[in-house]
């Protein structure tokens, strides 16, 4: 399955992401989550790319990082890229790490990690603490949750 493939509705979403459809309707009206969807006259429609991004915001929130950095993470902090690189196969890392130091406005973000970098390496970028992701068991989930799409 591409990034770009499949239509799949708000209920098949969050299901497959593992979030109620009242959490993502207020990730979207609220925080401005996948603005293209917004003002849709019809039923709104999202790619897999689309469903592995919540999938990780998701994730996200239930291992202790705030609703705001997360949907910031997956907005603003270019993990569409990384999520896209993954699931198109780019040959790329697929670890990203999502960090913040104290007193900082945004988090960190690195995309790409090296498998072979140091715990104490990304710490030290990261300035204080740190979480590392690996991608590839997310959108494999995603896929699973989803099943087989039609061509």
């Amino acid at each position: 399955m591409k990034s770009s493939d499949g239509a799949f509705t708000a209920s098949a979403l969050a299901n497959a992401a593992g979030c109620t459809t009242a959490a993502l309707r207020s990730w979207r009206t609220r925080n401005g989550l996948f603005p293209e969807t917004a003002g849709a006259i019809t039923w709104n429609r999202y790619t897999f790319l689309q469903v592995c991004l919540v999938r990780v915001l998701v994730v996200l929130i239930k291992h202790g990082i705030s609703p705001a950095d997360a949907i910031w993470f997956v907005r603003d902090g270019n993990l569409e890229i990384a999520v896209k690189a993954a699931i198109d196969d780019y040959g790329m890392s697929s670890l990203v790490e999502f960090g913040r130091s104290f007193g900082k406005e945004h988090p960190q973000f690195q995309l790409y990690v090296d498998p072979e970098e140091t715990v104490g390496s990304l710490v030290k970028r990261a300035g204080w603490i740190t979480t590392v992701i690996d991608l590839a068991p997310l959108i494999d989930d995603v896929r699973v949750a989803l099943g087989p799409v039609s061509p």
